[in-house]
C-alpha cells in the first residue's frame, strides 16, 4: 500500500490527474483487439471503515463472513489491540439483488495482539489475509531504515476475536530492491499457504517466485510464477481447481520505480476501450496453481470499466462471490470503496 504520509497533497494531485494521461501503447498493443469491461456496482458502507482513513488492504471469507482488513487495525478499538471488520455474505446477497438496507454495516471482529505497534508504522501495516478454519494468516509489510521485507503471521479465530502470537511469524525477503513493495497477495491451498510479490514484471523482477509455507510457518520451497507486469496487489481464496483471481493494478506514478515492459496481456488476449483512455491499469487476471508453479490460466484478463474524468481506484482487495463475481475494496485512494463485479466464475 503506497501512501507516504509527508507526501500526501502532492501524490494525490498527481493520482487524480493520471487519468488524463493517455496510455503510450506500443504499435503492437495499439492493434491489439478491445475487449469487455465490466462496471461496478458500488456497496455503499457506513460506519468506521467507510472513512478513507481506514486503508482497506484485503478482503477473505471466513464462513459466511467478508472479511474486511484495514492497515492498521489498531486504529479501530481501544478495548482490544484492534479490530477488523466483517459482513454477513447474506446481506451482500440482499443489497445486490436490490432487497436489502441502503448501505451495509460491517460488525467488527477484535483483534488480540501484543505487541501490534512494534509492527507497524507509516508505510507498514497489514497487506493480507487468508483463513482455514478455525486459523487465519496475515501478511504484513516492515519498513526497516531503507530495507523492505514481508511478515508472515498466523492466528486463531475464536467467534468474534482473532488472536496473533507475533512470537510465532517468519520474515520474507523482498524480490526486489522497490522501497516499500512486498508480498501482498496471500491464498491457502492444499493445506499450503501461498504469498506473491508484489511487482513480478521482466524488467524489475525476471525471474518472480511465490512463496510457499505450512501452517508452522515453515518454508517448504518457492514456486515458478509468470512474469506480469504492474502490480498484483491482492488474490482470492483457491478453489478446489486450483485456480486463483489477482488484482492486477497500475498506478502511472509507480513506472519509475517498476518499469514495466510491453504488456503481454494486452497482445495476447486484448485491452478495454476506457482503458485505451488512461494509463492506468485495472484488471482482474485468472491464475492456475500448478505442481512447482504458479501461473497465469489461459483465461483473459477481467478489465474494470474506468469513469470518465476520475481517479483511478488503488484496488487492494479481492475476494469471489460464490460464482455471481468479484467483490473489490480500494485502499486510501480515492476514497473507500467496496463493489461488485457480477462476472460468471464457471
Amino acid at each position: 500500500m503506497k501512501n507516504h504520509i509527508l507526501l500526501l497533497i502532492i501524490i494525490s494531485v498527481s493520482f487524480f490527474g493520471c487519468n488524463k494521461e493517455i496510455k503510450k501503447l506500443t504499435p503492437e498493443e495499439q492493434n491489439a483487439e478491445v475487449i469487455r469491461e465490466y462496471p461496478i456496482i458500488n456497496l455503499p458502507l457506513e460506519g468506521e471503515v467507510a472513512d478513507r482513513k481506514s486503508e482497506l488492504s484485503g478482503l477473505a471469507w471466513h464462513g459466511d463472513k467478508l472479511v474486511l482488513l484495514p492497515q492498521y487495525p489498531q486504529k479501530f478499538d481501544s478495548s482490544s489491540d484492534g479490530a477488523l471488520f466483517c459482513i454477513d455474505k447474506m446481506k451482500l446477497n440482499q443489497f445486490i439483488s436490490g432487497r436489502g438496507e441502503e448501505k451495509l454495516t460491517p460488525e467488527k471482529i477484535f483483534l488480540k495482539a501484543p505487541d501490534l505497534e512494534e509492527y507497524t508504522g507509516i508505510g507498514s501495516g497489514f497487506e493480507a489475509v487468508a483463513f482455514h478454519e478455525n486459523k487465519v494468516v496475515f501478511a504484513l509489510e516492515m519498513l526497516k531504515a531503507d530495507k523492505t521485507s514481508g511478515l508472515l503471521v498466523a492466528g486463531i479465530v475464536n467467534k468474534d476475536t482473532i488472536t496473533i502470537d507475533f512470537n510465532k511469524s517468519v520474515e520474507i525477503e523482498s524480490q526486489t530492491e522497490i522501497h516499500n513493495f512486498s508480498d501482498e497477495a496471500i491464498f491457502i491451498f492444499q493445506d499450503k499457504i501461498f504469498t506473491i510479490y508484489e511487482a513480478n514484471g521482466k524488467n524489475i523482477n525476471p525471474d518472480p517466485i511465490v512463496n510457499v509455507f505450512d501452517f508452522n510457518l515453515d518454508m517448504l520451497g518457492a514456486f515458478e510464477f509468470d512474469n506480469i507486469e504492474y502490480r498484483i496487489t491482492d488474490a482470492s481464496a483457491a478453489g478446489d481447481n486450483g485456480k486463483v483471481w489477482a488484482i492486477n493494478y497500475f498506478y502511472p506514478g509507480d513506472a519509475k520505480n517498476i518499469d514495466p515492459a510491453e504488456d503481454k496481456l494486452v497482445i495476447d488476449y486484448g485491452i478495454g476501450e476506457s482503458h485505451k483512455q488512461t494509463a492506468v491499469v485495472e484488471r482482474i487476471v485468472e491464475l492456475s496453481i500448478n505442481d512447482f508453479s504458479v501461473n497465469l490460466s489461459g483465461r483473459p484478463p477481467v478489465y474494470i470499466k474506468m469513469e470518465p474524468g476520475k481517479p483511478g481506484r488503488n484496488w487492494e482487495g479481492i475476494a469471489l462471490l460464490d460464482k455471481k463475481g468479484f467483490i473489490l475494496a480500494t485502499d486510501y485512494y480515492p476514497s473507500t470503496i467496496l463493489a461488485f463485479i457480477p462476472y460468471s466464475l464457471e
